[in-house]
């Protein structure tokens, strides 16, 4: 069960900071929280997987879940980047 736990937990919250905030945070409060959930959320990995791998595998797993409940959205922050001559910017995908 714990093997099973460890990384499920980094992974829903992904699917659920993905879909609450998926821009990122737009207030100080949604930063805040989602600081202190994704720090319970490792804590509760790393303690149930009782291993040194969690520290590796949770970021990893919360990274590609948010990325996958991003992935249809459009604008300046979830986009692909590209080089522009003011540097890295954002574009809308081309339908």
């Amino acid at each position: 069960m714990r093997i099973l736990l460890a990384p499920a937990l980094p992974a829903i919250w992904g699917v659920v900071a993905g879909w609450w905030t998926p821009r990122g945070p737009g207030t100080v409060g949604t930063a805040l929280a989602s600081i202190v959930v994704s720090l319970a959320v490792g804590l509760l990995a790393g303690w149930s997987s009782r291993s040194r791998w969690a520290m590796l595998a949770a970021p990893v797993l919360f990274a590609l879940a948010v990325e996958l409940v991003r992935l249809g959205l459009r604008g300046p922050t979830v986009d692909r980047p590209h080089l522009t001559g003011l540097g890295v910017a954002s574009r809308a995908a081309t339908p």
